[in-house]
């Protein structure tokens, strides 16, 4: 069944991090950004990636799947990694940039896979809370959840048209890099149309469920706040307080 799993998707299995809040990882997000933007040492980095490795581990997901699904990103991260490099005239610099950058994006998976579109939806609607007297928090907080989605959308659209493509005789393998580049934008603007028509279709169904149009939703089955999401945001402020100080 892993094997067919798509990225970005929510995978659903019994895990530790699957039972968290959805609070607890959205909020664990927006720290790990914070701790990631202020790691300057090799003791902030390596504190930072051992929280990860750690969360990658209690997802029960194999490591292998989190890293063949991020072959999509490897343009991306090595754009970092040169573009850093470039401006700061430091190869090291642009390694840490670039291992910031697959992090956050290791990370983001994390939150994806293990968290449903209904549980995404209550954690954003929630912390939004404190804000509802100046924004609909019902509409942007199902926004939001469904952008989280997107990349999944785009990801799954893209695979299907590349194995349309290899089925009536397309081989990308034997493409020079100039065709290769040609056939990734062809895919462009067919994904971005399928993904937005899917990501509507995703919206209604929601919207039928009262998800974005009421607060009086049922959370008979989501994941709830418990102890465990208490220790790991005191840990997770704890890391961020220490990028802070070394």
């Amino acid at each position: 069944m892993q094997n067919n799993y798509s990225f970005f998707e929510y995978y659903s299995i019994s895990s530790m991090v699957h039972r968290l809040s959805s609070i607890y990882k959205i909020s664990s997000l927006i720290i790990l950004v914070i701790s990631l933007f202020f790691c300057e040492s090799v003791v902030d980095l390596v504190v930072v990636n051992l929280y990860i490795f750690v969360m990658m581990l209690w997802s029960n997901i194999s490591f292998r799947l989190y890293l063949s699904n991020l072959r999509i990103f490897r343009f991306i991260l090595l754009f970092v990694l040169v573009l850093v490099s470039l401006f700061s005239w430091n190869v090291i610099n642009g390694l840490i940039w670039t291992l910031k950058a697959f992090d956050i994006i290791i990370y983001l998976m994390i939150i994806t896979i293990t968290t449903s579109l209904n549980d995404m939806v209550n954690g954003i609607y929630r912390l939004l809370k404190p804000f509802k007297r100046f924004i609909d928090i019902n509409e942007e907080s199902l926004d939001l959840a469904l952008n989280f989605k997107f990349f999944g959308i785009c990801y799954a659209e893209y695979n299907r048209i590349k194995l349309s493509k290899k089925l009536r005789g397309v081989r990308v393998i034997d493409m020079s890099f100039i065709d290769k580049l040609k056939n990734v934008v062809s895919c462009i603007k067919p994904v971005l149309k399928k993904s937005v028509e899917k990501l509507s279709i995703l919206k209604n169904n929601m919207y039928i469920k009262n998800y974005g149009v009421s607060n009086y939703i049922s959370d008979y089955r989501l994941n709830k706040w418990k102890k465990t999401d208490t220790m790991l945001l005191v840990v997770t402020i704890m890391m961020m307080v220490v990028t802070f100080i070394y």
